[in-house]
């Protein structure tokens, strides 16, 4: 079959399973546009990607409408927090085609399970409220604590992948940035406008789990923003006490 042939087959299977291509996208770790012209037959549908995608229609429904199922209502669930309103309106779609609402916090640890780093992400937003309230913490904005939770680990967007062929979640060996705390503020300062300090928060989350190299830095951090140590105090207690 030439492209266009390859392509209409995709798009027919693609419509008997009312997925949208967005869904496809993301499923098998390609940009919608990149989907749309292999739909089109505007682009050769080189092996593997053609693999993933047959592979997808053909045997994991099942899978994919669980997954689904989670991405729709951790997204719903998101905008139950007023500071949503501070990040911008497209934003949350941006999140949730990327995997924020159904990814999983980690392969191995803490919140491995699809939806994993939203829980996650939503327990340590909960215990920085809850210290801000209790102990009286200052941020430099009113909103900072929740936003510093919420997204302290964006960069597991990009770090894990879903394998289809094993039905596992795996690292994504084709990573551009690389990093964690920095990334994650990297990746928001795309979508957001972040204060000084709630760059330090997220960049030193990890606490003295970032290298030892970096440890004079994070205590600079720390007596500058003292919110620092709380956003690492936050993050141990959702995964370690928690078990989120």
């Amino acid at each position: 079959m030439n492209n266009k042939e390859i392509g209409k087959k995709l798009k027919d299977l693609r419509e008997e399973m009312k997925l949208s291509v967005a869904q496809v996208a993301y499923a098998v770790d390609e940009s919608i546009e990149e989907v749309e012209l292999w739909e089109n037959g505007e682009l050769s549908c080189y092996g593997d990607a053609k693999r993933k995608l047959e592979f997808l229609y053909n045997h994991i429904r099942q899978h994919l409408e669980g997954l689904e199922k989670i991405n729709e209502a951790n997204y719903c669930d998101f905008f139950n927090y007023p500071e949503c309103v501070s990040v911008p309106d497209d934003f949350p779609l941006w999140l949730k085609a990327h995997g924020f609402f159904c990814a999983p916090a980690s392969i191995g640890h803490h919140s491995k399970q699809p939806g994993g780093l939203y829980a996650h992400s939503l327990a340590v937003a909960n215990e920085l409220k809850k210290y801000t309230r209790k102990l009286g913490l200052q941020w430099f904005d009113k909103d900072s604590a929740w936003r510093v939770g919420m997204f302290h680990d964006l960069c597991k967007t990009d770090d894990y992948i879903l394998s289809w062929s094993e039905g596992s979640w795996s690292w994504n060996k084709n990573q551009t940035l690389h990093g964690h705390g920095d990334k994650s503020v990297i990746m928001l300062q795309q979508h957001i406008e972040l204060t000084e300090e709630e760059v330090a928060c997220i960049r030193y989350h990890m606490g003295a789990f970032t290298d030892k190299s970096e440890w004079e830095y994070y205590g600079n951090a720390i007596e500058r923003f003292p919110n620092v140590l709380y956003t690492h105090t936050a993050d141990m207690h959702a995964s370690r006490i928690l078990g989120v």
